[in-house]
Order: structure tokens, then C-alpha cells, then sequence
């Protein structure tokens, strides 16, 4: 591991202060950029991934040197980091096979900050700065609600991530939440002083969101004057997802209303929710697209994006559908959902995993969507302008 690491970096000259002979007597300081370096296990399409991409130009754009570095390169958005961030893989496996690389990173590079994120990730980059006696600052970054993490979670690492956090998250520089509910969750479940733990929402629009959002789609349910209505699910396949109970609420909207179901996603649970479909008896009204590199222009077409999730850390699927004029619905979920919606002035929140209300809901919606320069609105407030100024006041504290 050790061997690889070292070849990875032997190109990687240590980062020197720069100067400019302005003429032949005097010289002038040119003061060297910011580090910053975004910290992922890999480039999977969720919602940290998505985040630091859309943000990294707007740090760019600020002075600030970007890296990602990433534990592989593997991932759907491997192709769409900006080209103005380098990349740079440590080529491990686990999230714990990255501690003595990480480590060795911060030790040679010396980045200012390190912004990390998601649970295990987080206490590896404490303990990487502590094993390197690193001045980095390191910003740890929790993105989901963290008591339905480790209870949902599939081995004990999840369940005593808690534990962790209580012994290790007071050693990092910041703490960022990515909304209200996560952070008062991680205050109470691991004794954390809740006036520690920023609250930085996520970055949704950027400098190409409208053209994205513009960009055609020919999939034959969402032509200009598509007569059906069609619903949007966007996310992975996963249990916290729960796009069983969409499905399962689709079932029952359709008895009463001709409606259809697009979703974009991938994942472990992608032939359990085939087989669901199929025995419900709703595969005419149900087309699964796979992952989407632009889900923004399906949003725009459809008439309804509804989020089932059994928890989340923000939501930002049900930002970019606001944003881009489409009426939502979603799970009361902890955390996020309450918080974008406003407790349901924006878009009508149902209890988790109740589909006789998700589809009432959903119907209700259909009925009555909200205006879209309302939901537009309300979706915009949520600029990379304004997170890149959350967390560069954060570095500078």
C-alpha cells in the first residue's frame, strides 16, 4: 500500500512561496494561494459529491488552490470534477486502509485546510492530522442525520460512529452540519456543545444550473404536452431512499388518477424495486433511467418530484426541483425536508414510510401545485455564492 502511495506522489513537488522580479533591483512578494482540499472516499452521485463539485469553482473563483482526493477514482462523476481542481486518488480500499496515506499527504503537502466528509472519513482525517502532527485545519462535515445513520446502518462501524465522534470530533478545527436537524442531532447523541457545529445548507445553483436545467429530454412521457401527469424520483437505491414506499404509493395514487413514474437512480436495490414493480402491477407506469448526469431537465418537464426518503441530512433533490419551478413532495424525514419546505409552505410533508399519505398527498399536490415562480423562489435562495461564504468564514475563524 505503502509502495503505491509513495509512486502516486513522486511528481508531487512541496508547494514554495513564489516570487516576481519586477525589474533588475527590487523584488515583490507574490503571496501563494490558499490550499483547499475536499476530502471523499470515491465520485459516487450522492449529495456530498455533488456538493463539492458544484462549489470548487466558486472556491476556485475565490483565490483558493482545490484538490479533491479521493481514497479511488471510481464513481459517475469521476468525469464532471472541474478542470480548475486537481484530483488525486490514495489508491486504498477501505476508509481505514487511508489513514498512513492520508496521513503522509498532509505531512508532504501541508494543505491549509481539509475539508472532510461523512462519518468514517471524518475520523480518519483527525487521525491522520494527529498522526502527522499536521497544522492543517480540518473541517469535518456531517451530511445525513446521524442517530438514523448508525441505526440504520449495516455493520457495528455505523453503530458506534456516535461513540467515535464523542472521542474524536472535538480535535477538528470546525464542525459543519448541513442543516438544523442534523446539527441538533449530533449535539445530543454524542455531547457535543451545539454552538460548535456550523450550519452550512448545501450549495444547489451554480453558474450553469439554468442551462442544465434547459438542456432537452426526449423521453416520450415528458414531451411539451404530455396529457399524463408524470411523477420524478431521483436518488440511489438504497433503504434509506425508500423508494418502496414510492412505488407502493403510485400503486395506490394510480386507482384514482392516471399518473406516471419516472425514476432516476442506481443501485443495490435496483432488481428488489424491478420485482416490486412487477408485482404491483404498475410496470406500464414505471420507466427506471439508470443514473442521470443532468437530472435538472427531467425536473423541469415533470409535474411532481416526490422524495421518500427514510432520513436524510439535507435533501437536495427537492432544492434543485424547487429551483426549477416543480412542485414537491416528500417524507417529514430527520433532517432537511422540514427545514427546504418550511414545514410545509413549499411542498406537503407525509410521515416515513406511509404510503396511503405519500399517495394523498401526491394527489393533492396534482390538483393544487403551487405557483412556479413560488417554488422557484424559494429554491434560488440556496446559491454556491452563499455556502462558499459560510465556509471561508468558517476558515477564517
Amino acid at each position: 500500500m505503502l509502495k503505491g502511495f509513495r509512486k502516486e506522489y513522486s511528481n508531487f513537488a512541496p508547494r514554495k512561496r513564489r516570487f516576481e522580479n519586477t525589474n533588475a533591483i527590487n523584488w515583490r512578494f507574490i503571496s501563494m494561494k490558499k490550499t483547499l482540499v475536499i476530502y471523499l472516499a470515491n465520485l459516487n452521485g450522492g449529495g456530498a459529491e455533488r456538493l463539492h463539485i458544484n462549489i470548487a469553482p466558486e472556491f476556485v473563483k475565490r483565490g483558493f488552490d482545490v484538490t479533491f482526493l479521493v481514497h479511488s477514482r471510481e464513481g459517475s462523476l469521476a468525469n464532471a470534477v472541474p478542470a480548475a481542481v486537481r484530483l488525486v486518488s490514495l489508491e486504498c480500499g477501505r476508509t481505514l486502509s487511508a489513514l498512513l496515506p492520508l496521513a503522509r499527504f498532509l505531512k508532504k503537502e501541508k494543505p491549509d485546510i481539509l475539508v472532510s466528509n461523512l462519518g468514517h472519513n471524518n475520523i480518519i482525517a483527525i487521525w491522520a492530522g494527529m498522526l502527522a502532527k499536521s497544522v492543517t485545519k480540518i473541517i469535518a462535515t456531517q451530511h445525513n442525520s446521524l442517530s438514523s445513520e448508525s441505526a440504520n446502518g449495516s455493520s457495528i462501524r455505523y453503530r458506534i460512529l456516535p461513540f467515535m465522534y464523542k472521542l474524536f470530533l472535538g480535535k477538528a478545527s470546525g464542525i459543519v452540519a448541513v442543516s438544523r436537524g442534523v446539527a441538533d442531532d449530533m449535539a445530543t447523541l454524542c455531547g457535543i456543545k451545539r454552538e460548535k457545529i456550523t450550519i452550512i445548507y448545501n450549495p444547489i445553483i451554480n453558474h450553469d444550473f439554468y442551462s442544465r436545467m434547459e438542456e432537452a429530454v426526449s423521453h416520450p412521457w415528458l414531451q411539451e404536452k404530455h396529457d399524463v401527469p408524470v411523477l420524478l424520483g431521483v436518488g440511489r437505491f438504497t433503504e434509506q431512499k425508500d423508494f418502496a414506499t414510492l412505488l407502493h404509493a403510485v400503486a395506490l395514487a394510480s386507482k384514482t388518477r392516471n399518473i406516471r413514474l419516472i425514476l432516476l437512480g442506481e443501485g443495490q436495490l435496483q432488481e428488489k424495486l424491478q420485482q416490486l414493480i412487477k408485482t404491483l402491477g404498475i410496470g406500464e407506469r414505471v420507466d427506471m433511467l439508470g443514473f442521470q448526469l443532468n437530472p435538472l431537465s427531467f425536473m423541469k418537464h415533470a409535474d411532481l418530484l416526490v422524495m421518500s426518503s427514510r432520513y436524510e441530512g439535507f435533501g437536495n433533490v427537492l432544492v434543485e426541483a424547487l429551483a426549477c419551478g416543480t412542485s414537491v413532495v416528500s417524507t417529514d424525514c430527520p433532517s432537511g425536508p422540514a427545514e427546504i419546505l418550511e414545514n410545509g409552505k413549499y411542498g406537503l410533508l407525509t410521515p416515513v414510510g406511509d404510503p396511503q399519505a405519500l399517495a394523498a398527498a401526491i394527489i393533492q399536490t396534482l390538483d393544487k401545485p403551487l405557483p412556479a415562480q413560488t417554488t422557484m423562489e424559494r429554491g434560488r435562495q440556496f446559491t454556491v455564492e452563499r455556502t462558499a461564504n459560510e465556509y471561508i468564514a468558517l476558515f477564517n475563524s
